[in-house]
């Protein structure tokens, strides 16, 4: 919350210490420090905020558009789903295309919505609904022609596969997963399931030819191809990740592979692939049995406890016959992943624990 301030006049002040000058010393120390706390608190938050409207004005012209001061989209037919009288609902994925056209991935608890903005967030161009209540899109990808790809969790029944995709139909009752492509204009391409129950796509990434997904799954029915580098659960392990790689028709699973460590849970949290179809994924695990290869952390720290989650990140063959290179990195876990399309450099966001990840030598590390 927001802490006041309040100002003096130069004749409030000599009266003000008039009146004080009579009290403790201790006392007038007490109120000197609260007043200069209250200050230094104001002045925090302020700064916050002024950070975060900093972050935000960059998200808006990250398109180098020109400046057009504040910004409202008002959405025909987006509302507030009240849930115990209060508003549910949100938006779980905004992405920017060539032409600086907004793709917002809305959750209004009625399907999975997309809806696509012109570049100054002024007019609703498109929009487009799959599935019903119980269906959910948490992740969105543009590949380079400017298709849209959502990946999400269905439990309605009601969502459909479009005819030659690569599973038409749900695997059994419990929670699965699906991947949709649209074009540029919101239309729909394909629907297709993922081949397993109990699975929670949570993210998403696409290439010229092909569509890449991650996430959780809670049993052993992932549809792994025979060349998939990670054929079962690893020992020990309740929950485990996965990453399954379609073809751009929708139409045929290229590979799908476990990714699991002995003696802990792993939860994959992004993908990212590059122009090579090799996939790079990132999350947390507290398997100290999770696979690395040419690691810069190749062991679960020593300080660590059994079962302390850790973050990871893992780059996948372009068959997902392989791993070239995987790692530990201390702490909470990394959270997005993208690829920097100019220096082909791999950039992470996440939470890495203070000098225990070896940085590179830095005069601004």
């Amino acid at each position: 919350m927001m802490h006041t301030v309040q100002t003096v006049s130069s004749a409030d002040r000599t009266s003000d210490h008039g009146e004080i000058r009579g009290r403790p010393r201790s006392l007038l120390a007490v109120e000197d420090a609260r007043n200069r706390s209250t200050r230094l608190v104001w002045g925090l938050e302020l700064g916050l905020t002024w950070l975060l409207a900093c972050a935000f004005s960059l998200a808006l012209h990250a398109q180098e558009a020109p400046s057009t001061g504040p910004q409202q989209l008002t959405f025909s037919g987006l509302r507030a789903v009240l849930n115990l009288g209060q508003p549910q609902g949100q938006i779980n994925a905004v992405r920017v295309g060539a032409m600086g056209n907004i793709y917002l991935l809305v959750d209004q608890k009625d399907g999975v919505r997309l809806l696509k903005a012109d570049a100054n967030a002024a007019n609703v161009l498109a929009q487009a609904q799959i599935g019903a209540k119980g269906d959910i899109g948490f992740a969105m990808a543009l590949d380079p022609a400017g298709n849209i790809y959502v990946t999400g969790t269905t439990t309605s029944g009601a969502l459909t596969a479009t005819a030659g995709a690569a599973f038409r139909a749900a695997s059994g009752t419990s929670t699965n997963s699906f991947v949709a492509k649209f074009d540029a204009n919101l239309n729909p391409v394909f629907v297709t399931f993922c081949g397993g129950g109990f699975m929670n796509a949570s993210s998403i990434a696409a290439t010229a030819d092909a569509v890449f997904i991650t996430g959780g799954i809670y049993a052993t029915t992932l549809p792994v191809t025979p060349a998939g580098i990670i054929q079962a659960p690893a020992f020990g392990s309740q929950w485990n990740g996965f990453v399954e790689k379609f073809s751009a028709s929708g139409s045929s699973l290229l590979y799908a592979t476990y990714l699991s460590g002995a003696s802990g849970n792993t939860t994959p949290a992004a993908i990212v692939a590059d122009s090579s179809d090799e996939a790079y994924i990132a999350g947390t695990t507290t398997a100290p049995g999770y696979p690395t290869v040419a690691a810069l952390v190749p062991n679960v720290l020593a300080t660590q406890s059994q079962g302390t989650t850790t973050g990871f990140l893992t780059r996948l063959t372009s068959a997902g016959d392989g791993i070239t290179f995987s790692t530990f990195i201390p702490g909470a876990g990394i959270t997005s992943l993208a690829i920097d399309p100019v220096a082909n450099n791999l950039l992470l966001s996440g939470s890495v624990s203070l000098g225990q990840f070896p940085w590179p030598a830095s005069p601004h590390r």
